[in-house]
């Protein structure tokens, strides 16, 4: 059996265009079941190429009084040549302006192994009192060979799961967390947990090897900002750094306290590192005091030094003092014979 067919639906005063519902809507059904390529002419003109096997794609968007609208994208396909099923598709809705969900979903199954993609992302507006921004992936490849599956790029035997979300509330609570979980493929380490002189941002995961980072954040009231990233590979790297801070007032009176940390270890690289931060400014009347404490390591002696420094300045007169230490070492662990 070899044939074709095509339908196309577009809104008019019988399916309701009257009362604000606009369709456009269109279906492909390609069937060939000889094993070989094929040629069928369409509306007595257009030659259409059919492969061995079975296409059907499908399209529709539809508006409802310019309050709902929807788009939706599908395509199944199996090849009974190569013997591969695919199945891939995406939707987006709108809802007044106040909601949008995209999709995006896609499925392939061979000899080879699977592949699947599932996307899903949403973003809220009720009248700018609450907004919630979500997005979750989950990306799946066991075959041995990189492969493409509605619109995404998946790394050969990998596993990639990544969930992003913000909600803010009146603007005055703020809340952010992404988390990024993977198997394989290539493991991007959060930039500011490490030092990017001395270990890669980018590493490349075994077959079998898994890596999870993450990042969060919270603001209230204006006045307490914390934020936290991290990473860990199943080889026993790791890294971390986290931020704090804390502002009452302003520069005539007021305070202004916070804080930072990073460290981290490089199992490939047999690097380890970590630094600290602690800073207050005080302000009254005018008159501003300011402390800051730094702990650095240095990986190449392993000294650990203390450094701080204190500042007053009083109208336009201003004195500040410093000291350092040299508090210990570490000492690297020596690589194995």
């Amino acid at each position: 059996v070899v044939g074709t067919m095509r339908l196309a639906i577009i809104s008019g005063e019988g399916l309701g265009k009257s009362i604000g519902l606009e369709i456009d809507a269109e279906l492909k059904l390609d069937l060939n079941t000889t094993g070989v390529t094929k040629t069928v002419i369409l509306d007595g003109k257009t030659i259409v190429v059919l492969q061995p096997g079975v296409l059907v794609y499908v399209r529709g968007a539809i508006v409802f009084a310019k309050v709902l609208e929807a788009q939706a994208e599908v395509t199944i396909l199996y090849n009974s040549a190569s013997k591969v099923f695919r199945m891939e598709g995406t939707a987006t809705v709108t809802i007044a302006g106040l909601a949008q969900l995209k999709i995006a979903v896609g499925i392939e199954i061979s000899s080879n192994g699977i592949v699947l993609v599932a996307a899903v992302s949403l973003d809220i507006n009720l009248v700018k009192i609450v907004k919630i921004k979500a997005a979750g992936q989950l990306l799946i490849n066991t075959k041995n060979t990189p492969t493409t599956l509605a619109g995404y790029n998946l790394a050969a035997n990998s596993v990639y799961i990544a969930i992003d979300g913000e909600v803010s509330i009146i603007e005055i609570v703020k809340f952010k967390v992404n988390i990024v979980a993977q198997i394989g493929g290539v493991f991007h380490r959060p930039d500011d947990t490490i030092d990017k002189t001395v270990v890669s941002s980018d590493v490349v995961l075994g077959k079998g090897e898994w890596a999870f980072s993450f990042r969060a954040s919270a603001k209230m009231f204006g006045l307490i900002d914390v934020q936290m990233a991290g990473w860990m590979q199943s080889n026993g790297s790791f890294g971390m750094k986290i931020n704090g801070k804390f502002e009452l007032g302003n520069h005539f009176f007021g305070v202004d306290v916070g804080m930072s940390a990073k460290f981290y270890y490089a199992k490939e690289l047999e690097k380890f590192g970590f630094s600290a931060t602690v800073y207050g400014d005080l302000y009254i009347f005018g008159i501003g005091i300011h402390l800051t404490a730094n702990l650095d390591y240095n990986p190449d002696d392993g000294a650990i030094m203390l450094r701080a420094s204190g500042t007053v300045k009083i109208f336009w007169i201003e004195k500040t003092a410093s000291k350092e230490w040299k508090i210990g070492y570490i000492t690297p662990r020596p690589p194995p014979a």
